[in-house]
């Protein structure tokens, strides 16, 4: 179909010009979304779905450091119990040392490694009160 002088490019001004206003529509409706106050907004509806969440995040976190908390008691814990087990097994040592000598144990000595055995006694207690019974290093 053979088109009259200057029609095609009348057609082609008015596609020309229906696409500019197009994109004139779509920059206002995206300047509309970018604009400081719609900005403002956006921000604030993020801001407010984090406060949201603070209450829940705050408790994540303070579940972990009691966690945290409880595990560095537990081998604070251990390992005074480990320094108590060591001088207990270094003072049982000397004693056979010292019969193996030729001497004797008196009534002092006996009682210190009883005060010994009565102190680890008391802290493997406090230990094993202090963990949740059924708690299990194999997992």
């Amino acid at each position: 179909m053979a088109t009259k002088p200057g029609e095609y490019h009348r057609n082609m001004d008015k596609q020309i010009v229906q696409s500019l206003k197009s994109l004139h529509a779509k920059f206002d409706k995206l300047l509309t979304k970018s604009s400081p106050p719609a900005l403002i907004k956006r921000v604030k509806k993020v801001e407010d779905k984090l406060m949201a969440l603070t209450p829940e995040v705050q408790k994540l976190i303070d579940d972990v450091t009691a966690n945290k908390d409880g595990v560095d008691a537990a081998l604070a814990g251990l390992a005074a119990e480990g320094t108590q087990i060591t001088d207990l097994t270094t003072r049982v040592a000397d004693l056979e040392a010292q019969l193996a000598a030729g001497g004797t144990i008196g009534a002092e000595d006996l009682a210190a490694i009883q005060s010994g055995l009565a102190v680890l006694e008391e802290t493997n207690t406090k230990l094993q009160t202090a963990v949740p019974a059924g708690v299990s290093a194999k997992r």
